[in-house]
C-alpha cells in the first residue's frame, strides 16, 4: 500500500484489504476496489467500500470506467482518505487513479500516471490505458 502525496489517496492491491490493521493504521476512511475477479471483502461499519468491477484489459464499458473516475474525484475532492485496490495493483488502480488525479491536478494523464510510478511498480494494460484515456476526454468536468 502506498500513498500519493498531497492527496487523501492510497493505492495497493487486493492483499491490503485483508490487512485491517494496515487500514485503521493509516486512516483509510474508504476503499475502492476495482478487481472483477477479487471476490467481495467485509469490512467494519465504519468503511465506505465501492466496488466497481473492471477487467485488466478489453472489455469495460465506458460508463463503468467513467464511474469508477468519478468515484475517486469526488472521495477525494471531500477529502476521503481512500485505498484503491485491483488485483496486484499494478495496472487498474494507476489508470482509475492517473485519471482522478489528472482531473482534480489539471495535469495530463499521461503526467499522473508517471507520477504514480515513482510510488511503485506499474505493469498498465495498454487497452486498458487507451480505454481511461478515451473516457477521460469525454468527462464532463462541470459536473464532477
Amino acid at each position: 500500500m502506498n500513498k500519493i502525496k498531497e492527496l487523501p489517496l492510497w493505492i495497493g492491491n487486493a492483499s491490503d484489504l485483508r490487512d485491517l490493521k494496515q487500514l485503521y493504521d493509516q486512516e483509510i476512511q474508504a476503499v475502492l476496489a476495482l478487481a472483477a475477479e477479487e471476490p467481495i471483502s467485509t469490512f467494519g461499519r465504519d468503511l465506505i467500500y465501492c466496488r466497481i468491477p473492471i477487467l485488466d484489459g478489453i472489455g469495460n464499458s465506458s460508463a463503468r470506467l467513467k464511474f469508477a473516475i468519478e468515484t475517486l474525484i469526488k472521495l477525494l475532492v471531500d477529502n476521503v482518505s481512500t485505498l484503491v485496490v485491483c488485483s496486484a495493483g499494478l495496472s487498474r488502480t494507476p489508470c482509475i487513479a492517473a485519471g482522478a488525479i489528472s482531473i482534480l491536478s489539471q495535469t495530463a494523464p499521461e503526467e499522473c500516471l508517471k507520477t504514480i510510478s515513482d510510488h511503485q511498480r506499474l505493469d498498465v494494460s495498454s487497452s486498458l490505458w487507451s480505454d481511461v484515456l478515451k473516457v477521460f476526454s469525454q468527462l464532463d468536468l462541470g459536473k464532477i
